[in-house]
């Protein structure tokens, strides 16, 4: 991965700032992550953050201790952590063959249930999340499951101190919608204009690009709403963009 973060640092270099990265973290090794993490903060003002995968290498879930100070470095710098990938590990990441929709709503919903539930966002509260490329249209639905579901202070999950709702007021926690996704509209609406990011997906096959700005456009949403999808929620999320 220190390579990876070289190459990448070198291409982007000479873009003028139009070109972004995110770094990929090194599970089973956290204190070199956090190394890498620091010095590309420090480094290169065009640094993103670190990816993590939607579940750790051997099955444990996101609100596993070993992550904590990964996620205490990532708020101390005020840097996101971008929540994508972790095929390949059934039922709840399910197999990187199974359809698009499953192998990655299902495992954006494992990886919130954890990260809710687990306390993460109450132990870290000025860390930023956001799941990626795991759709939208589910958020709904989850978070009046995860209220229904998870108590804050329970013997369930101790650590937890907000409902998942709370959380997502708090305005921590983001989620990418793609421009295609039929259900945009209902989720701004019922869950508020704060928590969505705009992707496309490109270059992968079946992205929305170049055409994705204006099917966000054409939803029946308010304009505030557009604005805040298209741009200002992603400066929420990276203040350093």
């Amino acid at each position: 991965h220190q390579a990876f973060h070289r190459f990448m640092s070198n291409y982007c270099v000479d873009a003028g700032g139009r070109l972004w990265w995110i770094g990929a973290s090194t599970m089973r090794d956290i204190p070199k992550t956090i190394l890498q993490l620091e010095y590309w903060t420090k480094e290169d003002p065009h640094f993103a953050g670190l990816q993590i995968p939607r579940a750790c290498p051997d099955g444990r879930m996101l609100d596993n201790p070993d992550l904590h100070s990964l996620y205490a470095a990532s708020q101390d710098l005020d840097m996101p952590l971008w929540v994508h990938g972790g095929a390949n590990r059934p039922p709840f990441t399910p197999w990187v063959e199974a359809p698009n929709g499953l192998y990655h709503s299902i495992g954006g919903q494992y990886a919130l249930a954890a990260l809710v539930g687990g306390g993460v966002f109450d132990s870290f509260p000025k860390l930023r999340i956001g799941l990626f490329e795991s759709f939208g249209g589910w958020m709904p639905y989850l978070i009046e499951k995860l209220d229904d579901g998870y108590k804050p202070g329970s013997p369930q999950t101790p650590k937890m101190k907000r409902t998942a709702s709370e959380i997502l007021k708090d305005g921590n926690l983001f989620c990418s919608v793609e421009a295609g996704e039929k259900h945009i509209a209902y989720a701004v609406e019922t869950l508020g204009e704060h928590p969505w990011l705009f992707s496309t997906d490109y270059p992968h096959h079946g992205s929305a690009w170049p055409n994705a700005v204006p099917l966000i456009w054409e939803k029946p949403m308010p304009e505030r709403a557009k604005i805040k999808l298209l741009g200002d929620n992603a400066i929420r999320f990276l203040p350093r963009m």
